[in-house]
């Protein structure tokens, strides 16, 4: 991945993380950044076609993701974008690093919403399944704990870059 790329990557975790939003601009400047970097590489039309098939496959997985609530429209195109810059031969260890990212951030976000919100875990656990079982969805248990996707990107990135 480019130092371009990954700049471009950073200005998308930062927009994410003020906003919870991914603009489409910057997204595309990131397919364009991958581009460019194909292009450098003087790739193939095969590597070209692998690098779209990543592309495709990672935005039907984050597709996939989105529709059963589990993750925001901008992440499904940002996660398209990647698969078409790293290409089809790195998906597998860029989810992984992926999902490493997102749960530290998670844990992050976990830890600082209970210092706020101090529920013990064998109560709060106890209040979700009275909700599962019970199906009451007007109940509110806290306030809604959110977190940001394009910053686990960031960090499952820089993971591959230096690690994988």
């Amino acid at each position: 991945m480019s130092l371009l790329s990954m700049a471009i990557l950073l200005i998308i975790a930062l927009y994410d993380l003020q906003s919870n939003r991914i603009p489409n601009l910057w997204v595309l400047a990131l397919c364009m950044s991958g581009a460019v970097h194909w292009f450098a590489m003087d790739a193939s039309l095969q590597q070209w076609g692998l690098a779209l098939a990543g592309g495709v496959a990672m935005f039907l997985s984050a597709l996939f993701l989105y529709s059963v609530k589990a993750m925001a429209p901008g992440d499904v195109k940002l996660l398209g974008a990647l698969g078409f810059v790293f290409g089809w031969g790195n998906l597998i260890a860029l989810c992984l690093y992926i999902a490493l990212g997102g749960g530290l951030v998670a844990l992050c976000f976990l830890l600082f919403h209970h210092s706020e919100h101090p529920i013990t875990a064998a109560r709060q656990y106890l209040r979700y399944r009275f909700l599962s079982l019970g199906q009451h969805k007007s109940l509110v248990i806290a306030p809604s704990l959110s977190m940001p996707f394009a910053p686990c990107v960031l960090i499952g990135v820089v993971l591959f870059n230096y690690l994988g």
